[in-house]
């Protein structure tokens, strides 16, 4: 209890306390103010000075001494010389003063410091002191009385308000303008306010010549008026173009003119298009013309899809036929059309033309392209003969009866052509300079174009040679001149042509004598008539010796240069050996077939005996020579040329080596020959042929070859007269 009441008291002294204190502050009057010279009072009301706009007003401020109020204050004025006080004026913005800072060394209207204040912006404004520093050691300082208001009347107003048009949108030419147009206002008076009549922002939307807007405005200094007129013009003109002249099937043949038409329901045009000329070729051109009115609208308008093609087409024939001679085609000619345009195309190639036989025939066509332009052609002097001309052969006199002449024999020709004429025609030919049982002739007409016809006469048999008679006794005499049988004297002839037609009949001795004898003539079937044949010492006695053929072989092969040598063998176990065998070679005579005949063996009796065996002798081939490669490799040449074969049979055979109708040729397949070399040597030549050549020890054969073989594959056979065959492959290329 005795605490609370303790700290009732306690509560009750602070409390009491605190309104003493509150109490005390409220009295004090602070000493040495600080004071203005407006007026002659001292106190916290605020004086007011007033000024124009642009002048300016001095005020002086000084310290007034209060001793010992309040209680504290030093005695005695607060600012000396060794303690002065600084003052700091608080001055607004759009005041100047000519100090701000003041320094006072002692109290009293003696003591005044002057400051001039100036200001160009009416208005009121408040100055006083922001701070007071230094001063006698515990001063205390009155600021209230320093503070006072300044009032800035504005001039005299002597001009009324200026006004200015604000345009806003997009300005055109010639004082037009393409957009809305905004008109504002900007009224200005600095001197006084004002009011204002029409001056609220206006809006040009639509187009006008010349909508005018005016706006006044009155003030203290008078009254002014401002105006301005907005044309607006914001549609543009209309184009539009035309070409000339019009298109056939989209197509020009010559310059184009493109033209523009302008108009504008306003302004006005300034200017059109200008007119465009097209004189280049082209597809796909356009000409673009643009209109601008008065007030700067544009607009454009092009005419395009214009194509212009000034140049013909090509028309080019082609004649295609086998040509014969003197101008002339040997089969139907057909003229062909090859049409060409690098801009509209061609409307249509004529279709190809063909030609039958005939003279001076001629094509003419005509060709247009889609723009118009033609282009024509004409193939003349076209001469066709497709028909051979006509040729016969016969001789001018018969034969005999037996189909054969003794005398030469004339053949004669004759040839027609109806069309392009003979050109040529075969001169007589005689025959008989060569005599044989199938002689013939032949020839070739030709007619000026080229076409040629053959006619032969074979099967012409000339014999002017006598036949050769013999007399033959049979069986022969022996070595000794004897016989051991009847013998029969026979005639025969020989004829190497026309042949033997009869002979004299056979006489037979049959009796035994010596000197016997017996003769005959024979007749070819010509007619021609030999000399008479005489058999003579005839001796008629008999048996027969083994003859054998030694050193070859009968059906051997062997190569030449080595060939055994032949020999013959003659025995009789009898009447023994009167005379041996001879030996006798037939065949070849180099290569080929051989018969070794042991004949002339004869006994003492007379009677003969004789042996025979057959092998064959061929050449030594080593093979095709360059350019020609062997098998299985492909020579591959261009059709038409003429090869060079060779090939050597180790040394100069002759040039008779060859067996009849060869070397020959023959088609084959080019497929699954992989090995291919290209011919290294052709030569010149018109026709095939052979030649040896001593110092390469080789034979050439100049093979020409055909034309018509290009694109195919032959197999070359050469055949030797020793009966072997040797190939070559060939590719032909056209």
């Amino acid at each position: 209890m005795r605490q609370r009441k303790r700290l009732n008291r306690f509560r009750v002294f602070l409390i009491g306390m605190v309104v003493l204190v509150g109490l005390a502050t409220a009295l004090i009057v602070y000493a040495d103010s600080i004071v203005n010279t407006i007026d002659n009072t001292v106190d916290g009301a605020l004086e007011i000075r007033t000024i124009a706009a642009g002048s300016s007003t001095t005020v002086g401020f000084y310290v007034k001494t209060e001793n010992n109020v309040p209680a504290g204050d030093v005695n005695g004025c607060n600012a000396t010389g060794a303690d002065p006080a600084t003052v700091t004026l608080s001055v607004p913005t759009g005041v100047t003063a000519s100090s701000t800072a003041l320094t006072f060394t002692g109290c009293g209207t003696e003591n005044i410091q002057y400051v001039t204040f100036s200001s160009s912006t009416p208005g009121s404004y408040t100055i006083s002191v922001a701070s007071v520093s230094g001063g006698k050691l515990g001063s205390l300082w009155n600021t209230s009385p320093a503070a006072f208001t300044l009032v800035v009347n504005p001039p005299a107003d002597t001009t009324p308000p200026a006004i200015t048009p604000n345009v806003s949108g997009t300005s055109g030419n010639n004082g037009w303008y393409v957009s809305n147009v905004t008109v504002s206002w900007t009224v200005t008076d600095p001197e006084s306010s004002f009011t204002t009549s029409g001056c609220d922002t206006s809006y040009v939307t639509s187009d006008t010549t010349g909508q005018t807007f005016t706006c006044t405005a009155t003030s203290a200094g008078g009254t002014s008026s401002q105006s301005v007129t907005i044309k607006r013009d914001a549609t543009p003109p209309t184009i539009s173009g035309t070409a000339a002249p019009a298109p056939v099937d989209g197509w020009n043949n010559t310059d184009v003119t493109v033209s523009f038409t302008c108009s504008d329901n306003l302004s006005g045009v300034a200017s059109c298009g200008p007119n465009v000329t097209l004189s280049g070729e082209g597809a796909g051109q356009s000409a673009t013309g643009t209109v601008v009115d008065n007030a700067g609208n544009s607009a454009s308008a092009t005419v395009s899809g214009i194509n212009i093609d000034k140049t013909a087409p090509v028309i080019t024939p082609t004649v295609s036929g086998t040509s014969g001679n003197n101008g002339w085609y040997t089969s139907d000619v057909t003229v062909s059309f090859t049409c060409s345009d690098n801009l509209s195309g061609v409307v249509a190639c004529p279709d190809p033309v063909t030609l039958g036989e005939g003279e001076n025939q001629s094509v003419s066509k005509t060709i247009e392209d889609l723009a118009g332009n033609s282009a024509s052609v004409t193939v003349e002097d076209i001469d066709i003969d497709k028909t051979a001309p006509t040729i016969s052969a016969a001789p001018t006199t018969p034969p005999n009866d037996n189909g054969w002449y003794k005398t030469n024999v004339t053949i004669h020709f004759t040839c027609e052509d109806a069309l392009s004429g003979v050109a040529s025609c075969p001169a007589d030919i005689t025959l008989g300079a060569i005599e044989g049982n199938n002689l013939g002739a032949s020839g070739t007409a030709y007619d000026k174009a080229g076409n040629s016809a053959s006619a032969s006469v074979s099967g012409i048999k000339i014999d002017k040679t006598a036949p050769t008679a013999s007399a033959s006794a049979s069986p022969g005499p022996n070595a000794n001149g004897w016989n051991n049988t009847d013998v029969t004297v026979s005639f025969s002839g020989s004829d190497s042509l026309s042949g033997i037609d009869f002979c004299s009949a056979a006489v037979v001795l049959s009796s035994e004598g010596a000197g016997q004898s017996a003769s005959g003539t024979c007749t070819d079937k010509a007619g021609n008539v030999s000399a008479s044949a005489t058999a003579s010492n005839i001796n008629i006695d008999k048996t027969a010796p083994e003859v054998t053929v030694t050193g070859v072989s009968d059906g051997a092969t062997y190569t030449l240069g080595a060939v055994p040598a032949a020999g013959c063998s003659t025995t009789d176990a009898l009447s023994g050996v009167a005379t041996v065998a001879s030996l006798s070679l037939t065949g070849g005579p180099v290569v080929g077939t051989f018969t070794a005949t042991c004949s002339g063996a004869l006994d003492y009796a007379g009677n003969s005996g004789s042996a025979s065996v057959t092998y064959r002798v061929i050449y030594n081939w080593s093979g095709f020579f360059r350019p020609v490669d062997n098998p299985p490799v492909m020579n591959r040449v261009k059709a038409g040329s003429a090869i060079p074969v060779k090939f050597s049979l180790s040394g100069n055979q002759g040039l008779s080596i060859f067996a009849a109708g060869y070397p020959a040729s023959s088609a084959i397949s080019c497929d699954g020959l992989t090995v291919i070399d290209n011919i290294e040597e052709t030569v010149t030549a018109g026709n095939s042929s052979l030649t040896y050549d001593p110092l390469a020890d080789q034979y050439v054969y100049v093979w020409k070859t055909d034309r018509s073989w290009g694109g195919t594959c032959r197999q070359l056979t050469v055949t030797l007269v020793d009966g072997t065959s040797h190939f070559a492959f060939f590719n032909f290329t056209r």
